[in-house]
């Protein structure tokens, strides 16, 4: 068999193709960028390769212009989602039959469905449960930088709030402020759509126009349902830096300015194959906060830290439960407050703690491995048997 791999800045590409050889699969790494900006020489380029006898294509996330050169050579484009809100999973190519969708949040995938998709499923995302583990371990003696009591790796999102930049009125950017405030004080209750949609769509649809828009299936009120979930991560993540005592060591690592929160310990970016999985295993606790707007999907950090070693303590996602049991093999919090509580609880609770991580170590293993996933996605397409 053989594959073609587009390669871009998605996390774990590396693993994707590493376990794709290991299943004795023919792959060719792909990273023309034109293909992100749908090039017309770059699709004609990808065109000419995939003459060249593929079975199929794969790249995380969906991009038109693999869409347009598959479905023209008539080779099958696997597209295995990753992030959520995706733009272009509302383009009109999406329903070309040469694609084959596999989601990992179980939303996405009705949203899909409910728009006539039909080559569409669910599919969590996966780790290489074994490369992860042999980085966390491979330190015995692990610099002061990785070690914490508690952690939390990732963007804070606080670069723009884009809601504030929106060419409307005051009193609609009022408004919306004013939901990711409730959103805030209710965090189990998604407020956005159930409060635009029947009070103020139309006013939306009449004060903004967004460029290029058209192209796609999907109207101005829900882009700004995402952004409401994007500054609500913001804003959850901000409270996050400042929730807990003093004295508790809390290790923060990004690339996001700090400079507001002088006695966070901001120890910079880790590399997500050679750093990443350390801090997981030295953490005693690592944080995770999911952006909003993945609704019910788990992300790929979720995956890392239990594929590390680490103990994670998450906020609550729906399709967590599909595989996971709370307070067994996972802990998950529904608001700031609770997770300040359980993180502040097992920091004392060291039997409990490693009981649970190495609970959740084995349940990776078993459902999110490369090994388990990857073959199901191949037979699904029809690629194997």
């Amino acid at each position: 068999m053989k594959i073609l791999v587009y390669q871009w800045k998605a996390y774990s590409t590396r693993y994707l193709i590493m376990n794709l050889r290991r299943m004795q699969i023919r792959v060719t790494e792909w990273a023309d960028q034109g293909i992100q900006e749908e090039e017309e020489t770059a699709i004609i380029k990808l065109e000419h390769e995939l003459g060249k006898n593929y079975d199929a294509v794969m790249s995380y996330n969906y991009f038109k212009g693999i869409a347009l050169a598959c479905h023209d050579m008539k080779v099958k484009y696997i597209s295995w989602t990753q992030d959520s809100p995706m733009l272009s999973l509302y383009d009109e190519t999406a329903c070309l039959d040469t694609n084959y969708f596999f989601c990992f949040d179980s939303e996405q995938l009705q949203r899909l469905l409910k728009r006539g998709i039909g080559n569409a499923y669910y599919c969590p995302l996966a780790v290489d449960t074994m490369a992860l583990w042999n980085v966390a371990i491979g330190h015995r003696e692990p610099m002061e930088r990785y070690i914490s009591q508690i952690s939390f790796v990732g963007s804070l999102y606080s670069e723009r709030n884009m809601l504030s930049e929106l060419p409307i009125a005051e009193y609609l950017k009022g408004y919306f402020e004013g939901i990711v405030k409730t959103q805030l004080l209710l965090p189990a209750v998604r407020f956005s759509q159930m409060q635009i949609a029947p009070t103020v769509d139309k006013m939306v649809q009449e004060s903004i126009v967004f460029e290029g828009l058209d192209k796609y299936q999907i109207n101005s009120v829900e882009l700004i349902d995402n952004l409401i979930d994007r500054q609500v991560t913001v804003e959850e993540r901000r409270k996050m830096l400042q929730i807990f005592p003093e004295e508790i060591d809390f290790k923060l690592y990004t690339n996001s300015d700090t400079s507001k929160w002088p006695l966070i310990k901001n120890m910079g970016t880790v590399d997500y194959y050679t750093e990443m999985p350390i801090v997981f295993k030295n953490s005693l606790v690592n944080l995770n906060v999911s952006l909003r707007s993945i609704r019910k999907g788990i992300p790929l950090r979720i995956l890392d830290i239990m594929s590390s070693g680490g103990f994670l303590l998450t906020n609550t996602q729906e399709d967590l439960f599909l595989f996971f049991e709370e307070g067994k093999d996972i802990v998950t919090f529904s608001c700031l407050e609770e997770m300040k509580d359980k993180a502040l609880y097992y920091l004392k609770h060291d039997t409990e703690r490693m009981q649970i991580t190495e609970k959740g170590l084995n349940k990776t293993r078993k459902y999110f491995d490369f090994s388990v996933l990857l073959p199901q996605i191949l037979q699904v397409a029809g690629l194997i048997k």
